[in-house]
């Protein structure tokens, strides 16, 4: 278990004493991996082609370089909790599939429905 130290105290599973955790489980040489790292591949282009990703630090300040703020600006950051544990299934699904579609990969289709049914 890798314990969730940044939970408030008083969440934790025995107050102040033990921090809920979260199970790590191996992939490696799972029936899955293959398949995984395969869609992975080519879903990165995809997301590296949206106008809102940013690849690191170094990239996010090169795009504000370019941006006309205003002196009464402020840029702040945010941590988004669980971001991919709380997406849903199907709506992950459904959008993957939707920016997929457009383009002649429907065997990339195919393998991501396989992976999360059998997943």
């Amino acid at each position: 278990m890798l314990p969730k130290i940044h939970k408030d105290n008083s969440c934790w599973t025995i107050p102040n004493v033990m921090p809920p955790g979260r199970p790590i489980v191996s992939d490696c040489n799972s029936e899955s991996k293959n398949v995984s790292s395969f869609i992975d591949s080519h879903l990165k282009r995809f997301a590296m082609d949206h106008p809102s990703y940013i690849k690191n630090t170094y990239d996010f300040v090169e795009k504000i370089k370019a941006l006309s703020l205003p002196d009464n600006c402020l840029l702040i950051t945010l941590d988004v909790e669980s971001m991919y544990t709380n997406i849903d299934h199907t709506k992950g699904l459904q959008a993957v599939v939707e920016v997929i579609g457009k383009y002649p990969v429907y065997f990339l289709n195919i393998l991501i429905r396989m992976n999360h049914t059998l997943n």
